[in-house]
């Protein structure tokens, strides 16, 4: 297939009406954009499973903005399961939103960042038990254990994140987050914040807790983001960051899964169900590869010095 057929062929159609004779059809849900790279990526990956787009699979996407505008989420939820795919491939929070709207359609959650035996997903991890399986990222302790190597003697450690994340994420947070306090005897505190909220409003939130270290859980299109970061240096606040491309931009470190071996899981996963494998006895993959990265400029600026320990461990270093 040559380039141009292949973009035709991932490109999003009217994905309610379906054709005939293209073979199966899977819908992936995910909550930001697609790159030209990954939607390519995804059509390979798939014909390694022997399913080929444009031929005997038609790949669709679809962006659902559950944390923006929860009842449009739902209502084109309920039109994508309405649709009768084969599958449906459901990255970001969706897993839960649609595990409620069927139990027939297979449903492949891809990254999951909480618990899928806790949210009530899967039964178990080893037998799933029902319409759902996927892949998921286990809690990452060695995320919270480089902010306390970077300021030893560290006590109190803030999750800032926005406040549109709904039950039952927000109580899943709560229990995994607060398990990696526990274990490294630090004491946590909640940051719910608005995304439209003005920045000196959330500085003077931050300002009273006193915190010695905060993990940072807010998107992109938060417009203060880049002041926080600023801020976090000034104050001498250690930064815990989603990814390389905040630590690039001057942000102190981040400790991240790999999301791309998690999708590439996911993808293998719902190829199997196409050829008949049921995601009832098809085992949860957990996601356990991760990536440190760590910006020393800043480290500087903060009067850290970096052990070597954690530098030893880290797959990027800025500048």
């Amino acid at each position: 297939m040559n380039r141009r057929a292949l973009l035709a062929a991932l490109a999003i159609a009217p994905w309610w009406a379906r054709a005939e004779g293209r073979g199966k059809r899977v819908v992936i849900v995910h909550a930001f954009a697609k790159t030209e790279a990954q939607t390519t990526s995804h059509a390979r990956w798939f014909k390694a499973e022997g399913w080929i787009v444009g031929d005997n699979l038609a790949l669709e996407y679809v962006a659902l903005q559950l944390v923006e505008d929860p009842e449009l989420a739902e209502r084109k939820a309920r039109e994508i399961v309405a649709s009768k795919p084969d599958a449906i491939i459901v990255e970001s929070d969706h897993p839960v939103l649609f595990k409620k709207l069927t139990r027939d359609i297979p449903l492949v959650f891809a990254n999951l960042w909480f618990d899928p035996v806790r949210l009530g997903l899967v039964e178990a991890y080893n037998r799933p038990g029902g319409n759902m399986t996927g892949t998921a990222i286990p809690p990452i302790d060695r995320t919270w254990q480089t902010a306390v190597q970077l300021r030893p003697g560290m006590k109190r450690i803030g999750v800032l994140y926005e406040d549109t994340l709904k039950d039952p994420y927000r109580k899943e947070m709560r229990i995994t987050l607060g398990g990696i306090a526990s274990r490294l005897r630090l004491e946590m505190v909640e940051i719910a914040v608005r995304p439209s909220a003005p920045w000196a409003e959330v500085e003077r939130r931050i300002r009273a807790l006193n915190v010695d270290a905060i993990d940072v859980g807010i998107s992109d299109a938060v417009a203060w983001k880049h002041e926080l970061m600023r801020f976090l240096v000034r104050s001498r606040i250690v930064g815990v960051w989603g990814d390389a491309f905040d630590v690039r931009d001057g942000g102190l470190f981040a400790v991240n899964s790999d999301g791309r071996r998690g999708f590439y899981e996911a993808v293998r996963m719902t190829g199997r169900i196409l050829h008949g494998a049921s995601p009832s006895q098809m085992p949860v993959q957990f996601v356990r590869a991760i990536h440190t990265s760590i910006n020393l400029d800043t480290a500087k600026a903060m009067g850290i010095e970096v052990p070597a320990s954690v530098l030893a461990g880290a797959d990027l270093v800025y500048p």
